[in-house]
């Protein structure tokens, strides 16, 4: 029986650890607390922080694992990066994840390839940003340059609003550099991709994203496969995002990658990880939406097996990541929800939030309150995800 490290065993990682547990590896998991997932029959469980590299690496070489894995989360495929590595297991390796998880490296790989990209500037004061936002002029985006989601990110529309938006990034960011980008306007893309043995980096999955109105912060409320655009257009962002990451060195694993369509029709990256995108997109999304077996690809790469699960022949299913809010208050109960296991279109729906919870406006990709991914055939699948979820109703306390 072959023994595989597991890095960060929350909710969003269950179907991988699901499908393990049935292939019936030993399992070694860490987690960052004792909230983890807990169907999977572990060998054993080791809570520490999953930046803490001294501690994880000390547990792997008592474990002296035959692979190690990790999903959509950047600390833990850092992690992942520097097990592999450092025992010469199948995976990513350190100089890929550095430039993966470092918005600041990733920036200047771009650059060094010709990838187009947005002005930027590595900002260690409040001063550095006015420098900045007086260049380019407003609005700029300003980030912690080494933190994961939404957290820290904010956009910048003119110099009143410099302070709160540097603040926020600054106590955001580990390394406590920050990093400024020139705003781009246009359509919000998504791209989901793996890099495959034996034809490198491929793209599975395209989205369009909506955003929040009138938000400063960055979060997406309407994620849509196969995206709405041209045909031609769809292609050539498909061609250039397997470009972006074979440039950036990526040789393993699932890629994530953000993008903005100028009105032009310039593609600009915004940022690639490569680790899945969070709310099962890789786990879920990604393979109903190109019918290639992802999790199954991944784990057999990661213990050095030589199967091939990718085709030419790649699907452009039409599925939606919904997200949704409910109304501000303190939350007493919410009714219907065992309604939508009937409903064969969902196949997914989790509510982010518990019973007693002080419910508020949603601001960043955390405090989402709710999402679906539903799968439909037709034209209307947003009227149809919204009729899903109106089968909810939630209870106040008055």
């Amino acid at each position: 029986m072959k023994k595989i490290i597991v890095i960060n065993l929350g909710w969003e990682q269950e179907p991988l650890l699901d499908l393990i547990d049935k292939k019936g590896f030993e399992i070694y998991g860490i987690h960052y607390n004792q909230d983890y997932y807990k169907k999977p029959r572990y060998k054993d469980v080791f809570i520490t922080d999953l930046r803490d590299l001294v501690k994880i690496l000390n547990y792997a070489e008592k474990i002296k694992p035959d692979a190690v894995i990790s999903d959509q989360c950047d600390y833990s495929y850092f992690a992942q990066a520097v097990i592999a590595e450092k025992f010469k297991l199948p995976g990513p390796r350190i100089k890929e994840a550095q430039i993966a998880v470092n918005k600041y490296f990733q920036r200047i790989e771009a650059k060094k390839n010709n990838i187009l990209s947005p002005e930027f500037k590595l900002c260690a004061s409040i001063e550095d940003v006015f420098s900045f936002i007086d260049a380019v002029k407003p609005p700029i985006i300003l980030k912690p340059v080494d933190n994961r989601g939404s957290f820290g990110v904010n956009r910048v529309d003119n110099i009143n609003e410099i302070n709160e938006a540097f603040y926020d990034a600054l106590i955001n960011s580990h390394s406590r550099y920050i990093l400024a980008e020139k705003f781009i306007e246009g359509i919000h893309i998504t791209v989901d991709g793996y890099v495959f043995k034996n034809s490198g980096c491929k793209s599975l999955a395209l989205a369009t994203k909506k955003m929040l109105k009138s938000a400063k912060r960055q979060v997406a409320i309407d994620i849509l496969y196969p995206g709405e655009l041209s045909e031609k257009l769809y292609d050539k962002a498909l061609a250039i995002n397997e470009q972006v990451n074979s440039q950036l060195g990526f040789k393993f694993g699932i890629t994530h990658s953000e993008y903005m369509i100028t009105y032009d029709e310039k593609i600009y990256l915004i940022e690639t990880a490569n680790r899945g995108g969070g709310c099962f997109t890789s786990e879920i999304i990604m393979p109903a939406v190109s019918d290639v077996d992802i999790l199954s690809q991944y784990i057999s790469d990661s213990i050095g097996e030589k199967q091939n699960f990718y085709n030419d022949l790649i699907s452009k299913n039409q599925v939606i990541l919904k997200f949704f809010s409910f109304n501000s208050g303190k939350l007493i109960d919410i009714k219907g929800i065992d309604k939508m296991g009937a409903n064969p279109n969902i196949l997914k729906f989790k509510i982010l939030v518990e019973k007693g919870d002080k419910i508020s406006k949603v601001t960043t990709d955390a405090d989402r309150h709710a999402f679906m991914i539903f799968k439909y055939k037709g034209d209307n699948i947003r009227s149809e995800v919204e009729n899903s979820f109106e089968t909810l109703e939630a209870i106040y306390e008055k």
